[in-house]
């Protein structure tokens, strides 16, 4: 099973500015930059058991201006590690940046 530092471990050579679960308000950093979110557990249970523990992750691009080679190579990554993954653009227009958001499960 592989946990947060694994994915880190993995993205780093892609994206060398890459944090776990957020960023300070003081803390300056460079575009582009990653975050690592884990989601609310979506585990499988029945029968007052759990049978599968499955623990959704957020890997959240940010960039000031879409660079669509950069996504393709942490698509690559994804790929290349058997990660499956859902992917979804956004334009943050409070922050003006794009926001890209690898949704996976660790």
């Amino acid at each position: 099973m592989r946990t947060i530092n694994d994915i880190k471990t993995l993205l780093t050579p892609v994206v060398s500015n890459v944090y776990i679960d957020h960023i300070t308000e003081r803390q300056v950093v460079n575009f582009p930059y990653i975050v690592l979110l884990e989601m609310t557990s979506e585990n499988m249970f029945a029968d007052n058991m759990t049978y599968q523990e499955v623990m959704p992750l957020n890997i959240i691009l940010h960039q000031a201006s879409r660079d669509n080679t950069l996504e393709a190579s942490i698509k690559s990554t994804l790929n290349q590690n058997h990660i499956p993954y859902e992917c979804d653009t956004n334009w943050d227009k409070d922050n003006l940046l794009y926001a890209t958001t690898f949704s996976i499960n660790l």
